[in-house]
């Protein structure tokens, strides 16, 4: 079933001849039929579903492992909080420790630090707890809109149609304007769909961020050879 907020794009199609001459088909003498290669595309656009937000646990203190102990502090507190939520997905990161260089001679400290990603189809319940978290001490690094996988699956199965269809109207075009007819299809190949980048927002303040999503469009290219003969 396509999603509700579905919206389709044809894209233009490219075509050769295979023959010496660019641009120009040549029947075999045989009843072989003209060999014609071409490409069909197609892409199908909607709304992301899924928000994910990226947040970083920091201390720093004079010894290695006193701000370890307080970044995982901090980390084990966001974690907690992130699974009293409800339709919320949260998983550590990235775990980093290094001594800093601050500069006219002062003392080196040491900095502790790890990231945290929270995830939910439902931007009212995800947004108010990064809100939370950014009150509890930690950064937001940014929150990305992408497609989740089921989604953007639907979206790959409509856009290969589409291109498809796209292919076999151009080819009875080309063969109409040819005088001829597309009389079988030796093979077709179906490119990799092309996934748009998640849309990322910043934001640095601990009040509640806003974000809203940008359609994105899932891309796909259909290519056959087929073989043409004269109607009639």
């Amino acid at each position: 079933m396509r999603h509700p907020k579905l919206a389709v794009v044809v894209t233009s199609l490219c075509f050769c001849f295979s023959t010496a001459i660019p641009a120009v088909a040549s029947p075999d003498s045989s009843d072989d039929g003209t060999k014609l290669h071409i490409s069909g595309s197609g892409s199908a656009e909607a709304s992301p579903d899924l928000i994910i937000a990226t947040l970083t646990a920091r201390s720093e203190a004079s010894s290695a492992v006193r701000a370890q102990s307080e970044t995982n502090e901090m980390m084990h507190k966001a974690m907690m909080m992130a699974q009293q939520v409800g339709n919320i997905s949260s998983s550590a990161g990235s775990y980093f420790v290094s001594q800093t260089s601050p500069a006219n001679n002062m003392p080196k400290n040491w900095e502790a630090r790890q990231t945290i990603s929270i995830k939910s189809k439902n931007a009212d319940t995800l947004l108010p707890l990064v809100g939370r978290l950014q009150s509890s001490g930690l950064l937001l690094e940014g929150i990305d809109w992408s497609l989740s996988d089921d989604h953007r699956k639907v979206l790959t199965l409509d856009a290969e149609k589409l291109a498809t269809q796209d292919m076999l109207r151009r080819a009875d075009g080309i063969a109409s304007a040819l005088s001829m007819k597309v009389a079988t299809i030796v093979d077709v190949t179906v490119d990799e769909a092309m996934y748009p980048r998640p849309v990322m927002f910043m934001a640095k303040a601990a009040a509640a961020p806003m974000s809203t999503p940008d359609s994105q469009k899932v891309t796909a290219t259909v290519r056959a050879t087929i073989i043409l003969r004269h109607a009639g």
